[in-house]
């Protein structure tokens, strides 16, 4: 009999429980509901004041240890660009990486408009004269500087770069031009194009055209392999797709002074 009371009582407290909790929870709801006002929501809001929009951090490259990271700096009086060497724990500043004056070649200073390591983070990639393609794809001049010997040298004469790549060991860089792949041998400097067949709007080797970057985030169709002995590639086939016109039109809002799109030309 005793055990069937202290079942019972038990059976009470945790009903009683449920009860203050959802009156709780209840209470919650209630006051929020009260105290929440409805705004309306205007295009203003959403493009030109990105109250929605993420936050995100941008610029800082990873560096191999683990400790540090590098990033970008532009000296507000002289305007010259660093790249300097942070670290994680203090964010503080801990080794100047390279200075744009450091960057002379024939005469004239190379501007740095990005910039990448290798592998053991021996040499860095600058690009220089960037182009914007699509939304992300550029072609540009690339510039690879030697951290060991201090030199600097131009990846190729031949034209602006897509996608220049380090191979893993850092021997070669891989690029793309007027649609084709081409290698470049750092050690002896020769250049080789390894696809002849790349043809504007026909054939694209190793790199995606518009939809593939704009839907997919797809952008290089190239990768080393392990060794640096090979490339894998993507080839796209385009001569049977027609090329489309499709102007934008835009207004501007007479109360705001935003711009909206209005609409599609598609013939």
């Amino acid at each position: 009999m005793k055990n069937i009371k202290l079942v019972f009582y038990f059976m009470m407290i945790m009903k009683l429980k449920s009860f203050l909790l959802l009156a709780a929870a209840a209470g919650v709801t209630t006051a929020y509901a009260q105290t929440s006002v409805k705004k309306e929501i205007t295009n203003e809001d959403v493009w030109l004041k990105n109250i929605f929009a993420s936050k995100s951090i941008s610029g800082l490259r990873p560096m191999k240890d683990g400790k540090h990271y590098s990033s970008f700096y532009t000296d507000s009086a002289s305007k010259k660009r660093y790249i300097l060497q942070y670290e994680y724990a203090s964010g503080r500043v801990s080794d100047t990486i390279l200075r744009a004056s450091d960057l002379k070649l024939n005469g004239a200073i190379i501007a740095m408009d990005d910039y990448a390591f290798n592998a053991d983070e021996s040499m860095i990639m600058i690009k220089n004269e960037e182009e914007p393609i699509y939304r992300y794809s550029t072609r540009e001049l690339n510039y690879i500087w030697d951290r060991r010997n201090k030199s600097l040298s131009a990846l190729s004469a031949g034209g602006k770069q897509m996608y220049a790549s380090f191979s893993p060991d850092a021997s070669k860089v891989a690029f793309v031009r007027d649609n084709n792949i081409f290698i470049k041998d750092l050690k002896s400097g020769a250049e080789q194009q390894i696809t002849s067949d790349g043809k504007k709007n026909e054939i694209i080797n190793g790199a995606c055209d518009w939809v593939y970057e704009e839907e997919f985030s797809f952008q290089q169709a190239f990768a080393w392999s392990p060794d640096g002995n090979t490339i894998a590639f993507y080839k796209f086939d385009e001569r049977r797709v027609r090329e489309y016109s499709m102007p934008a039109v835009r207004i501007t809002s007479a109360t705001s002074g935003f711009t909206v799109p209005k609409g599609y030309d598609m013939p």
